[in-house]
């Protein structure tokens, strides 16, 4: 399967969106709040929060370079709109394997419910 690609969030009324997300979705690991977006040229933008509580700022960078591996790799299987991923530590320690499950069936979960609304 080939990546697809994944536009960073830009706009400010997006990231405001996020207080009150259309859908939320919680995996061992991960949570992803969703918000219906007009697809633009690349339907899928995504953003990280990637706390101190995951540990210093080289894990942290780690933790995020792994989620957008994940969701790059997953990417075409999304539904268009914005997606806001939120680790929690052991993201760190988990297989890639597992991550890319999480961040699959939980992203999904969000996006379905979004769309529900």
């Amino acid at each position: 399967m080939v990546a697809g690609t994944i536009a960073p969030i830009a706009r400010r009324a997006t990231f405001q969106s996020f207080r009150r997300p259309d859908g939320r979705a919680r995996r061992s690991g991960i949570r992803v709040a969703y918000v219906v977006v007009e697809p633009a040229k690349i339907p899928v933008q995504a953003a990280f929060s990637v706390t101190k509580r995951c540990g210093n700022a080289v894990v942290r960078n780690r933790i995020r370079r792994r989620l957008r591996s994940a969701l790059c790799q997953i990417s075409r299987d999304l539904e268009p709109g914005a997606y806001l991923l939120s680790p929690e530590p052991e993201v760190a320690t988990m297989t890639y394997r597992d991550l890319v499950e999480n961040v699959a069936t939980a992203a999904a979960d969000a996006a379905r419910q979004g769309r529900a609304r």
